[in-house]
């Protein structure tokens, strides 16, 4: 018996998560340690949302910061 590969599902544009990133997927972004990403919400620098237990960063955040 052949194994199901598990996909992940599709980044989806409605649900708690919309309009929002992760620390992760962010610090990924900007080509940092996520350990920046966190220093810089703990300094204030960054906005952040929890959502579901998850901390995430309003992409509205990120445009208002780079303007």
């Amino acid at each position: 018996m052949v194994p199901k590969i598990m996909k992940r599902p599709a980044r989806s544009t409605e649900g708690p998560f919309a309009g929002s990133i992760s620390i992760g997927r962010l610090a990924r972004k900007w080509g940092v340690p996520r350990r920046h990403v966190r220093r810089l919400m703990q300094k204030g620098r960054l906005p952040f949302i929890e959502v579901a237990g998850k901390i995430r960063v309003p992409t509205d955040a990120l445009r208002e910061n780079t303007s």
